[in-house]
Order: C-alpha cells, then structure tokens, then sequence
C-alpha cells in the first residue's frame, strides 16, 4: 500500500483516498490492483457516477476541478464510511435510508450493532438478516456473506492491515462489501 501512496502525491486525502481503495479491491491482497481487480474499481466507479446523475460535459474556466473529478473523488470517499464506531469499506452512509429493503443496506444497517473483530459477528448479523430476507443471504465456509438473492456480492468482516495475522482479532477490524469474484463465486456463478 506504501508503494501506491507515494506514487499517487503527498496529498494526504490522495494518499488515504488510494489506500482506500486498494483495500477494497485487491481482493487477493498482493498490495497491487490486477487488471481484473482496477476494472472491477472502475465499474464501482463508473455505476456509482452514473447514479449520481453526473454529467461528464461540464465545462469550467475556474481552477476548480471539473466537476466529473470531483464527484468521483466524493463518490469514493462515499465508499467508505465509518458508522456504529466501525469502518465500512463499499457502503455509502448517505443510502443507509433511502437503500434500506435491499440486501446489501439492510446488511449494512444491521452490521452497524456488531464489531467485525468479534468472530460471532456475522453469524448474529445473518440470523437478524434471514429473518428479514429469508434464504436471500448465505454464510460461505470463510464466513463472509453472501447477497444470494441478488448479484450484489457479498460482505465480510476484514482486518484493517491485510497483510498481518487475521487470527488476531486485537487489531483494527472493518466490514467490506465486494463484487462477486472466482474466489467468492454469486449463486449462478457470477465472478465479476
């Protein structure tokens, strides 16, 4: 991650925004983002811009960004959010509301109560959410999450460092949403 950071600037929010990111789509955790991996980022991007209703044909004569840049740089920083004192990576807080009754927001509602770091966490959060949404999520054997009535991907419980010991639940912890992949296939095969 240190290599991805220096390379982006010294602007610290640059800096944790590329962290950021990195953290939540190097999903094999080599510290680099494969081609697979930044085109999964860019289709997060592009459909989280879209829904924004952002127009690319803005024109400015300020030193102001175009606005393009500046809500894409919002709609990443929007992809994380800290809520219930727990860092959330792929959620953002502002459709906690308007986005409750799918899969995805009603998990994130309900992961607020839990720590990540508390191995039992998911297991509570599931039995909350299939009551809610009975046989639409599924606990995988890593007990991750899986969003099974939709292609929404799936929701697991992380350490902040993905490189140190994930036995070790004294460390900080957080809760990432990810697109399907072919590690965590979807319900009809889904890997992207």
């Amino acid at each position: 991650m240190s290599t991805v950071a220096s390379q982006v600037g010294s602007n610290s929010s640059v800096q944790l925004l590329a962290q950021n990111v990195l953290q939540q789509f190097d999903l094999n955790g080599d510290g680099q983002l494969s081609v697979d991996e930044f085109g999964q980022f860019l289709n997060k991007l592009i459909d989280s811009l879209s829904s924004n209703s952002v127009s690319s044909a803005t024109s400015t004569t300020s030193t102001t960004p175009p606005k393009s840049t500046a809500a894409a740089t919002a709609a990443l920083a929007a992809a994380t959010s800290t809520d219930g004192g727990y860092t959330f990576y792929g959620f953002d807080a502002s459709r906690a509301q308007s986005a409750a009754g799918s899969l995805k927001y009603d998990a994130y509602n309900v992961l607020k109560k839990y720590n990540p770091a508390d191995p039992t966490s998911m297991q509570k959060a599931y039995q909350e959410l299939n009551a809610m949404h009975p046989g639409q999520y599924q606990l995988d054997s890593s007990n991750n999450l899986m969003l099974t009535g939709t292609a929404d991907g799936y929701i697991g419980a992380r350490p902040d460092d993905r490189n140190s010991d994930w036995s070790n639940y004294n460390q900080p912890w957080n809760w990432s949403w990810f697109a399907y992949n072919s590690a965590h296939p979807g319900p009809n095969g889904e890997t992207s």
